[in-house]
């Protein structure tokens, strides 16, 4: 190194040793460098990844939205026909309602015409008639369900009964045998 005077001659400077800490902070400061940039990356990524789950988060949020509002639309939609089909149901009980009226006075006045009341007495006829014919009807199901009953029953009886010819026959053969050995015997 030198040093230049103000009269134009350079003398060489003695280094104080120093060099060597001056090249010690540039690499420390390159060190701090690559640090700093290693970390700016390392915000840098962490920026992108939270600005890309901001958008996804954005999105979804907008696709709730759209799930709200046609279900918004759908839950009108069914308030409209729940009152449709109520205003329907207060219509066709008045409609019952006037034809049991209708119906009571047409039977009124089949009651007091002549063939009114003849029409009025077979029906009434006719509905004892069917009255009796659904009792009968329960009471055949209930024979049919004891002749059931009985039917197993017998078989039941019959199937002993089987068992018990063959054992009298076998109870016989039997005895049979025994006679024929005490015969046998009394030869002897």
């Amino acid at each position: 190194f030198f040093f230049q005077a103000e009269d134009g001659i350079r003398d060489p400077l003695w280094s104080r040793g120093l060099g060597d800490v001056y090249k010690r902070q540039a690499e420390n400061l390159r060190t701090r460098l690559t640090k700093l940039e290693k970390q700016k990356t390392g915000l840098m990524d962490d920026i992108i990844k939270a600005n890309s789950k901001s958008i996804e988060a954005d999105k979804l949020q907008r696709e709730a939205e759209g799930t709200i509002k046609s279900l918004e639309e759908e839950a009108k939609k069914s308030e409209l026909i729940i009152s449709d089909l109520k205003a329907k149901e207060v219509s066709y009980k008045t409609e019952i309602e006037s034809l049991k009226v209708s119906i009571k006075s047409i039977e009124e006045a089949e009651k007091n015409s002549d063939k009114g009341k003849e029409i009025f007495q077979l029906r009434q006829g006719l509905e004892s008639s069917i009255r009796e014919l659904a009792n009968l009807r329960g009471e055949k199901e209930g024979f049919k369900h004891q002749l059931k009953e009985l039917q197993t029953k017998t078989e039941e009886k019959e199937a002993k009964l089987k068992g018990l010819q063959l054992n009298y026959q076998e109870k016989q053969e039997m005895f049979a045998e025994l006679e024929e050995n005490f015969k046998c015997l009394e030869k002897d």
